[in-house]
Order: C-alpha cells, then structure tokens, then sequence
C-alpha cells in the first residue's frame, strides 16, 4: 500500500471504524451530554460546539489533503490512557466530568495514532476545543462562579452609591438599593448572573476566530486572553444597568421577558467589543507599501536615488 492516496483512504476509514466503536462504548456518557445540553441553559451551547470543530477541519480540508498520512504509535498510549479514565471514572471515582474528558482524549489518540503528528498538527485544536462542551462539575462551577459574583456585586454597588440619594449595601453576592430611606430593591447576583456563560462563549468564539484567522500568533493569543476582561466587563455593566433600572423605576425590565432580553443585549455588547478589538488588532501592523506599489528594492540599480 504503497499510494499515498490509498493510505489516506484507508486511515480514514480506520479512523471512521474506530470512532464508531468509540461512539458505541461511549453511548451512555453521549446521551448524558446531549440531556445536559438541552436541560442547563449554561449549557446549551455543547450543541453547536461539535460543529465548529467539523468546520475547522473543512476550512484545512486542502493542507489536510497534501499533508501524508504515517501512523504514530505515540497514540496508543493516549488512547489507552483516556480508555484507562474513563473506566476509573465510573469506579471508584465514580464522577461525570472525567468520563467527558476521555472521550475527548481517546479522540485525540485514535488521529494519533492512525494518521500521525503531520494530521495531528491541524487537528489537534478542532479535537480540543470540544472540551468547551463539556459541563464543569457543578462543585467546580459554583466555586468559579463565586468570585465573579462577588466582584460584580462590590463594583455595581461602588458605582450606584455615586448616584445622589442612593444608598447601597453590599454583603457577600447580595446589594440592598435604599433611596431616600426607603428600600427600593434587594438584588442577589445569581449563578446565572455571574457571567460565566458570556465567558465561556467568548473564550470558544476567541479560539475559534484565533484558529481560523491568518493572524500573527501574538494576535491571535491577544483575541484569546481578552475574552476574559471583556466576559467580566459586560457583566459589571449587567449587573449595574440591572441597579440602575430600580433606582429609576423601571423595574419591568428587571423581570421575566425584560431580563432575558437585557441579558441578551449584554451579550451583543460583549461580541461587538470582542470584534472591535478583532478589528484594531488587524489594523495594528501598516504594510510598508501597498500590494503592486514600486519600492526602493524593486527599482533597477541604476533608477535608485
């Protein structure tokens, strides 16, 4: 099997076999995802996760097709290593979390192993980036969430207290808003509200357009690093606006449909930062000339000054 065409041919079907088997033994950990997916807002996103991965590896699908296939054997251990925790992962560790984790990493080893460290160079982050649709272990969320919640509380309370007759008091992830002496509202800042699903979709949209971009490294890292700023800012001014619509009486945009679509809004505004600072990035870095513009160094020599 000399061709390298017909070796291509048949790591792919490997592969596919293999993934199937995969899909058959993982089957009980593959439903529970899809229920979380659809049952936990902060969730739902898993969905389209998978997809993006698919479209990455279209988008190389040409250098994916001139890249030869040679089998490593460095994926074995990696297969059996993620095969190992998902077995230990139903006992005695008895958790969720790790068995989503192995499916990940036995993915990484069967393209390892079967089409080698060439393939894997493309497709090393499309396998990766599904770990964004794997869900955090509800300990581990919560632990996350609080000091989110925490700073948003302190900082929309330091900035509501500057209106004139407004008086607040922060105690943990709760804001008491008093006006005049009267109590206006009592906020509690939430799990939903701490600003951890924007964070999570900003890091996958951050990976995704740093992976798909043709961009200097230290822009894409930039985009990547960012997100998170930008994820805690847009929650501050969630959490503030949400203050100031008590303190003005418009409390119908705190409840129900209004806070969803307020929600909503705060999402835009982080993806628009997310894209003006995509935008600046790309503008940073000025050619010397323009594409088709005679420099010094296309002139003859004795055209030169």
């Amino acid at each position: 099997m000399s061709d390298p065409r017909i070796r291509r041919q048949a790591a792919l079907i490997q592969v596919a076999v293999l993934a199937g088997l995969m899909t058959v033994l993982f089957w009980h950990e593959i439903t529970r995802l899809l229920h979380v997916w659809q049952t936990q807002s902060n969730w739902s996103h898993g969905f389209i996760v998978p997809l993006f991965s698919l479209y990455f590896l279209y988008a190389h699908r040409e250098e994916l097709a001139r890249v030869p296939v040679r089998e490593s054997l460095w994926g074995l251990p990696v297969l059996l290593g993620g095969l190992l925790l998902y077995c230990v992962s139903i006992w005695p560790l008895q958790m969720g979390y790790p068995k989503s984790v192995a499916i990940v990493v036995c993915l990484f080893g069967v393209v390892l192993y079967r089409c080698g460290w060439r393939i894997m160079r493309i497709s090393w982050v499309p396998i990766l980036y599904l770990m964004f649709a794997v869900p955090l272990p509800d300990r581990v969320y919560v632990r996350m969430t609080m000091p989110l919640r925490r700073l948003a509380s302190a900082v929309g309370g330091m900035l509501l207290s500057i209106i004139p007759g407004v008086e607040v008091t922060v105690s943990g992830v709760t804001m008491e808003l008093m006006k005049d002496g009267e109590v206006l509202a009592t906020l509690n800042v939430v799990d939903a509200c701490s600003g951890m699903r924007v964070l999570i979709g900003l890091c996958a949209l951050g990976v995704a357009i740093a992976y798909l971009g043709d961009r200097p490294n230290w822009q894409r890292i930039t985009l990547v690093v960012f997100c998170v700023p930008i994820g805690v800012f847009t929650n501050l001014l969630r959490v503030t606006s949400t203050g100031l619509f008590h303190v003005f009486g418009w409390d119908y945009l705190t409840e129900h449909a209004g806070h969803t679509a307020w929600g909503l809004a705060m999402y835009t505004v982080a993806l628009g930062l997310f894209f003006l600072l995509s935008h600046i990035l790309s503008h940073l870095v000025v050619e010397d000339h323009e594409e088709g513009a005679i420099g010094p160094e296309d002139l003859a020599p004795d055209d030169r000054a």
